[in-house]
């Protein structure tokens, strides 16, 4: 049961009481009227009786005539306070602004200051909404983790031969994915005038790990995500968009990448972004750039939970392979 405020009881009241009285106010005035006409009337010679029923026929139904005026008073009322607030609002910002105009450094200082909380607001709410609020957009999200290494207590990044082994020793994940943790600008060409474009580096099973299908084409093949694999690359919509005219003949056309051809596989959906919004993606692949070395910590890893797995327990596996990893490999 909802239970009334005393504001909100004052309201109501206030608003019954405005009623009640603008109500009162308008039968009052069409009395006056009604006995004015009557008055009229019997002043003609008319018997009083018979002037009240001459009155109350010329003026109508009298619940109807009390409906319109009572309707007519408040359109009348609603135009009064509407004219009276922008009139009170004109002044007020005319006398703000006078003052602002007399004190010009204290006005500059005033709006520096709101501007910089407005936004500062804006942009703490837009981290809150697609951190917490927004959901992510892949399939069965709940499912979708991110996994890191903690190192001297801080969370950091995993090397490339660690993933391989969490990849490998895990139970609890139907895929376990990584991507690099930056991109890399690339030089491109074979496509008009040449262009640096952020890249990065992706597992062949990324995708398939968040669930993503590309808009055409394909992702990855097991032998370019091989070690030692051919190179190939996977566009994002913008750079398809912005450097082929989102033709869709561009799958299977070959760009130089830093002087290395590498046929292009694959376009992702519009709304496809992963961190750092690089513009295409290259396969990662064991004895690829930043592979070899476990003192490389530079690749985020997303997991996809098997359906009967929980966080919990990839959480106790993960932390048993670390274990394994720290003993065997103390250096790094």
């Amino acid at each position: 049961e909802t239970v009334a405020s005393p504001f909100d009881r004052w309201i109501r009241m206030w608003s019954h009481l405005s009623r009640r009285r603008l109500t009162r106010e308008v039968e009052d005035e069409l009395d006056f009227h009604l006995d004015s006409l009557v008055q009229r009337y019997e002043a003609c010679g008319m018997h009083p009786s018979q002037a009240r029923e001459a009155a109350e026929d010329r003026f109508g139904n009298p619940t109807r005539v009390r409906r319109v005026a009572l309707r007519a008073e408040r359109t009348r009322i609603r135009k009064e306070k509407r004219a009276l607030y922008m009139d009170n609002l004109r002044q007020d910002l005319r006398f703000a602004l006078r003052q602002l105009w007399r004190r010009p450094v204290f006005s500059a200082i005033t709006l520096a200051m709101l501007a910089l909380g407005i936004g500062a607001n804006t942009a703490i709410f837009s981290v809150i909404y697609a951190v917490l609020l927004q959901p992510l957009p892949f399939p069965e999200p709940d499912r979708l983790v991110f996994v890191n290494t903690t190192i001297g207590g801080n969370p950091n990044l995993t090397a490339f031969p660690d993933y391989l082994d969490y990849r490998d020793q895990s139970e609890s994940f139907e895929v376990l994915g990584a991507m690099m943790g930056f991109t890399l600008p690339v030089t491109v060409t074979g496509t008009e005038e040449p262009e640096r474009v952020p890249m990065s580096f992706a597992t062949g099973n990324l995708f398939e790990a968040l669930g993503v299908q590309p808009l055409l084409g394909r992702t990855f093949s097991p032998e370019e995500a091989a070690p030692g694999g051919e190179l190939a690359l996977i566009l994002s919509y913008g750079y398809w968009q912005r450097r082929f005219a989102g033709s869709p003949d561009v799958l299977g056309q070959t760009v130089n990448l830093n002087g290395t051809p590498a046929p292009v596989v694959g376009v992702m959906p519009a709304d496809f972004h992963l961190l750092f919004d690089a513009e295409a993606w290259l396969p990662g692949a064991d004895g690829g750039p930043m592979t070899g070395i476990r003192r490389y910590h530079n690749w985020f890893m997303i997991g996809r939970l098997k359906e009967d797995a929980t966080v919990a327990s990839a959480q106790a596996e993960l932390e048993l392979v670390a274990r394994n990893l720290e003993e065997a490999f103390p250096d790094s």
